[in-house]
């Protein structure tokens, strides 16, 4: 079965990302709203996502760093 992201048009609408912000992501599992966010802050903008023991830093472009803690 997929992920698949609960209120997705709901959170965009209430976050509002624009192209330049920073947001962080503390429920990171599955990443489909992370995502989300990082193609609206594109090219500039930075995410930082954590979920368990990892936290990754999500460029705007959709790429991702892993950093086990």
């Amino acid at each position: 079965m997929s992920h698949q992201s609960v209120l997705l048009n709901e959170v965009l609408e209430y976050l509002d990302p624009q192209p330049g912000k920073n947001f962080i992501d503390a429920t990171l599992d599955g990443d489909g709203h992370a995502m989300a966010i990082a193609e609206r802050i594109a090219p500039n903008g930075r995410l930082i996502g954590m979920d368990a023991n990892v936290v990754y830093e999500i460029a705007a472009a959709g790429t991702s760093t892993a950093i086990k803690t």
